[in-house]
């Protein structure tokens, strides 16, 4: 059994093209989930939501919410009093479903959640950093092609911001600080092997991460994640 503090990051939100947008606690999970706000996925990848009536307008009773009605299975016991042990293969939880403990029951909390509102944001950190840059070009300076340690690169605007070039990762890239400086202004530009620098770079994707302890395996299917093992 699976019971968790409130403040445990328990759960991968998606949004509506089910691309991952934060990690969320047991306690905010479990808000959103009775509020309506996120469907809750199973281990099969179904979501679930409240039942609607007879006129289409939605049930908001948690104890007929469809994620919630088979909760008791981690909650049975045997003649003696033992406590049975959920089985996966007999429902839609996983055998280490998170569980919040209240008085009277134990409530699965949903380790992938869908957004159903515009409630919830993304906020990336869209910012161009030479620590991001290096990092995801593995220190090596786009011009001379040579390994360089972070402090020693600096932020290249393939199209230079005389002629209008933007901060963004679409037009940036590191280079030593030689080859910048050799650079300049000048539009277009080549590196060492005659590539032209536009052909160089590449989206820089946004990670979520996750320390050790947090991470679940079903969230990896969704790719967008990594594993902080520090």
């Amino acid at each position: 059994m699976n019971i968790v503090k409130p403040e445990s990051k328990t759960t991968l939100l998606l949004n509506a093209n089910f691309m991952p947008i934060n990690v969320a606690t047991a306690r905010m999970t479990f808000n959103h989930v009775i509020t309506g706000r996120v469907k809750p996925i199973d281990r099969f990848g179904m979501p679930h939501g409240f039942p609607e009536d007879q006129e289409g307008k939605l049930i908001n009773d948690i104890n007929q919410h469809y994620w919630f009605l088979l909760k008791d299975v981690f909650a049975r016991k045997d003649d003696d009093g033992n406590e049975i042990p959920y089985d996966e293969a007999e429902g839609i939880y996983y055998k280490d479903q998170p569980l919040l403990r209240s008085a009277q029951h134990l409530w699965p909390v949903p380790t992938i959640a869908l957004t159903t509102t515009r409630f919830f944001r993304y906020k990336a950190n869209g910012k161009v950093t030479i620590q991001k840059l290096a990092k995801f070009y593995k220190n090596i300076c786009q011009i001379c092609g040579e390994h360089f340690p972070t402090s020693e690169l600096t932020i290249e605007h393939v199209i230079p911001r005389a002629k209008d070039g933007i901060t963004d990762d679409s037009n940036c890239l590191p280079t030593c600080k030689v080859c910048n400086s050799q650079k300049a202004d000048i539009w277009p530009y080549f590196d060492s092997g005659g590539v032209p620098l536009q052909e160089k770079i590449r989206a820089i994707p946004n990670y979520l991460v996750t320390a050790g302890k947090e991470h679940r395996p079903e969230w990896e299917q969704y790719g967008l994640f990594k594993q902080n093992h520090a």
